[in-house]
């Protein structure tokens, strides 16, 4: 399987990955074998099929995530905490967190 593919599906829901790589053995030539051209087809745009399904699930998921950010450290909405700030590097912390840290950093001195 192709590397760029594997790191995709590394990155995916386990349930989303195993489904697409079912599908992509499904695809694979001697699975296809000894089926005639409509059945074929018909195997085809039911993969077609699932794949799009679950795309419309993951551009969901991301939608979701650019409209409420999660902590990077508790995993808490931005719609569960007071405050959500992000870092030039996109990672995301809550006031908890923050507060969490200045506290221990408080015990340490």
């Amino acid at each position: 399987m192709d590397e760029r593919l594997q790191n995709l599906l590394s990155k995916m829901d386990m349930e989303d990955a195993k489904v697409i790589r079912l599908l992509l053995d499904n695809l694979s030539s001697s699975s296809l074998k000894g089926l005639n051209q409509g059945e074929a087809e018909n195997r085809l745009e039911a993969i077609r099929a699932r794949i799009k399904q679950i795309e419309a699930k993951a551009l969901r998921k991301l939608k979701e995530r650019e409209s409420n950010p999660v902590c990077n450290f508790c995993s808490l909405k931005s719609s569960e905490v007071k405050h959500m700030l992000k870092s030039d590097k996109n990672l995301f912390i809550c006031n908890n967190c923050i507060e969490a840290c200045y506290e221990q950093l408080q015990k340490l001195q």
